[in-house]
């Protein structure tokens, strides 16, 4: 046991007893983090509001016997403007949301960390009335999925390699699969949507889901991914930052 020093994503937190609360954080250093704010919830709180969620902060903590303890908390970014927008604001909770169901706990995750930070500075540095640019989650969640070892195939079939006439799509099977591996429940779809996908998986986050734009196979491409996310992480991703993809 003894101090640690991390950086990282603030994600959520509840309440405990009259003045605490267990703040969780994706960080750098020890992936997810469960920890005590000891008297977080008062007035004269010598953390103010630095462990709200998203916001990104470098905290000192002291390692417990069952819970770790926040004995200093600073804010590296607490993302005004993307607070300041609903549909930034979900965006955002929905990124925190799935990178904190693939993050280990207690052990180093710097890609998911860098992707999360890059996430949240996307949506900041959008001009004040510029949305969100319609696939940003879903880029953002085919990169995370990546990182915990979920990778989705959308270039060759999940079950035997092939490139070749890919037009189904199977949640469990793990992506596209081709007309000879694909099973009763799987979806037909556009190629478009997953060659749509493949290009959503590289490149800058921002730049990628700009450039991407508005296309007539956007719409597919991200029920497929929320389907496939939420099946595989087992979560239902928040409603608002989902409707703003689609």
């Amino acid at each position: 046991m003894g101090l640690y020093k991390d950086r990282g994503v603030v994600i959520g937190g509840f309440r405990l007893g009259e003045a605490d609360k267990i703040v969780t954080l994706v960080s750098e250093g020890r992936g997810l983090v469960r920890a005590v704010a000891k008297g977080v919830r008062k007035t004269k709180s010598r953390f103010g509001g630095r462990l709200e969620p998203l916001g990104h902060v470098s905290v000192l903590v002291y390692e417990g016997r069952s819970l770790d303890v926040i004995s200093q908390a600073e804010t590296i970014s607490a993302y005004p403007r993307l607070r300041e927008c609903s549909d930034r604001l979900a965006t955002g909770l929905g990124l925190a949301e799935a990178a904190s169901r693939v993050a280990p706990a207690g052990e180093p995750a710097p890609r998911l960390y860098r992707l999360l930070v890059a996430g949240l500075v996307g949506l900041e540095a959008l001009r004040p009335a510029e949305p969100v640019p319609p696939l940003y989650l879903t880029a953002f969640l085919l990169r995370v999925m990546h990182i915990g070892g979920f990778a989705m195939a959308a270039t060759a079939c999940a079950a035997c390699g092939a490139d070749g006439g890919l037009d189904r799509f199977g949640i469990a099977e793990g992506g596209a699969l081709c007309d000879r591996c694909a099973s009763p429940t799987a979806y037909r779809v556009r190629r478009e949507a997953l060659a749509l996908i493949g290009r959503l998986s590289d490149g800058r986050l921002a730049e990628t889901a700009s450039e991407a734009g508005r296309p007539p196979n956007g719409a597919e491409a991200a029920a497929l991914v929320r389907r496939f996310v939420e099946y595989h992480l087992d979560i239902r991703l928040r409603a608002p930052a989902v409707a703003a993809q689609l």
